[in-house]
C-alpha cells in the first residue's frame, strides 16, 4: 500500500485556493475587544507571554478546545492557535492528529509533509505509521517539577508538520504534532496565521 503520493504541478494548480479570513467567528485584524466580544466562547483570559488572549471554550470539530489569539501592535489579530490535544496518551494524540489531518483535507484539499504530498484517505493507523520512531512512547526521564528545577534548556521536542498542498488565500494554515520524550508528553496544534502574522 502506497501511503505517500506525489502530485504533479498541474494537479496542484487545479486545486482551487480557498479564501481564509480567520477561524470560526474570529477574523484577522480584530482588536482584543472584538475577539473577546464573541460572547459564546467567553470567558477570555490574558496570556502574559504573548500579550494576547485565550479561551478554554473554543470549538474544533465538535469538541471543546483551547484557542489562543496573538495580536500585532498594529493590524490586530494575526495568529490563531488551536490546542487540539495536550497529554501523555500516544493513542489519543494520534487520534487528534488524524482529526486535524481530516480537517485540513476537507477544508483545503491534499496535504503534504516536508513537501511530499500524502494520500487523502489515510486511516488513523496509517497516519500513525508514517511518524518517525522518535514519536513513539518511551520512558519519561523528567517530571514537570524536575524540568522546572533544571531549566527549560533541558527540554527537547520533535515536531511533525502538515500543510495544504495548495495554500489558501489570505492565511497560512498548518498543523504540528510535537513530542517531548523527557516529559512523555504530546501536543497537537492547528494554526491559522495572517499573511504577515506574528
Amino acid at each position: 500500500l502506497i501511503l505517500l503520493t506525489s502530485l504533479s504541478a498541474a494537479g496542484a494548480i487545479e486545486e482551487p485556493a480557498k479564501e481564509v479570513k480567520g477561524y470560526g467567528p474570529w477574523l484577522f485584524g480584530m482588536t482584543k475587544e472584538q475577539v473577546a466580544g464573541v460572547a459564546q466562547y467567553a470567558p477570555y483570559t490574558p496570556v502574559s507571554s504573548t500579550g494576547g488572549l485565550e479561551t478554554a471554550n473554543g470549538e474544533f470539530e465538535g469538541h471543546k478546545t483551547n484557542i489562543s489569539f496573538v495580536f500585532k501592535p498594529t493590524g490586530g489579530l494575526a495568529y490563531i492557535q488551536l490546542w487540539v490535544y495536550t497529554g501523555r496518551d500516544f493513542g489519543k494524540a494520534t487520534e487528534a492528529w488524524h482529526t486535524v489531518y481530516q480537517h485540513l483535507i476537507r477544508n483545503f484539499g491534499p496535504v503534504q509533509h516536508d513537501k511530499t504530498a500524502m494520500a487523502k484517505d489515510l486511516s488513523a493507523e496509517q497516519l500513525q505509521a508514517l511518524l518517525p520512531p522518535v514519536f513513539k512512547p518511551g520512558e519519561t526521564t523528567f517530571s514537570v517539577e524536575e524540568l522546572i528545577r533544571k531549566g527549560s534548556q533541558q527540554l527537547s521536542t520533535v515536531k511533525y508538520q502538515l500543510e495544504p498542498v495548495t495554500p489558501p488565500n489570505g492565511a497560512t494554515v498548518f498543523a504540528s504534532l510535537m513530542h517531548s520524550a523527557q516529559l512523555g508528553s504530546y501536543w497537537v496544534f492547528l494554526y491559522y496565521r495572517a499573511p504577515n502574522g506574528a
